[in-house]
C-alpha cells in the first residue's frame, strides 16, 4: 500500500469514525475498503432477488404476499450493519430494525455476499395476512437504509395499489 492510499484510508476512516479505536457507544462499526468509499442502492422486489434483478416499484395488494426491500452495500466489510426505516402511506414510521451484516439470517432478513464482494441485505415486509391487507394501507410507502454510523444513506419509493 502507499502512502497516499494509506492516508486517503485513514481520512475516510476518520470522517465516518470507523477507524483505529472508534468508539462502540457513537462511532460506526463499519470498516471500509481500501479502493472506494461506501455505496448503497435500495430496491423492491416480490420474488427473492438474483445476483442481478431489476427493481420494481409498484405491487397489487390482491396479488403480493411480501415485498423484498433489498439494500446493496459496495467497498464495506462484513463488520457493520444496515439500519431500516420503513413509512406507510401516511408518512408516519411502520417499522424499524437493524440487519448486522454477520449472523443475520432469518425468516424475515439476510445478508448475502455477491460475486463482486458487495454486501446484498434483504428485509421481507409481509403484506398478506397482516394489517397492511387487513386495513388496506395501499399508497406510496417509503425504505431509508443506513450504513451503520455513517451518513452514507438512501431513501426510495414503492407503491401499493
Amino acid at each position: 500500500m502507499t502512502r497516499t492510499s494509506a492516508v486517503a484510508m485513514v481520512a475516510v476512516a476518520a470522517l465516518c469514525g470507523c477507524g483505529p479505536g472508534a468508539s462502540r457507544d457513537g462511532g460506526s462499526n463499519v470498516e471500509l475498503l481500501p479502493h472506494g468509499t461506501p455505496e448503497l442502492s435500495l430496491g423492491f422486489s416480490a420474488d427473492a432477488p438474483t445476483t442481478t434483478y431489476v427493481s420494481v416499484d409498484q405491487f397489487e395488494l390482491a396479488t403480493t404476499t411480501q415485498i423484498r426491500v433489498v439494500a446493496d452495500f459496495a467497498n464495506v466489510e462484513t463488520v457493520g450493519a444496515e439500519r431500516l426505516d420503513l413509512y406507510g402511506p401516511n408518512g408516519n414510521l411502520w417499522y424499524t430494525t437493524v440487519i448486522p451484516f454477520t449472523g443475520a439470517t432469518g425468516s424475515d432478513r439476510a445478508v448475502t455476499a455477491l460475486p463482486d464482494g458487495s454486501l446484498r441485505a434483504i428485509y421481507v415486509l409481509e403484506v398478506a395476512g397482516t394489517p397492511i391487507e387487513t386495513y388496506q394501507m395501499t399508497g406510496a410507502w417509503r425504505a431509508a437504509a443506513t450504513l451503520d454510523g455513517t451518513a452514507t444513506a438512501v431513501s426510495r419509493t414503492f407503491e401499493l395499489r
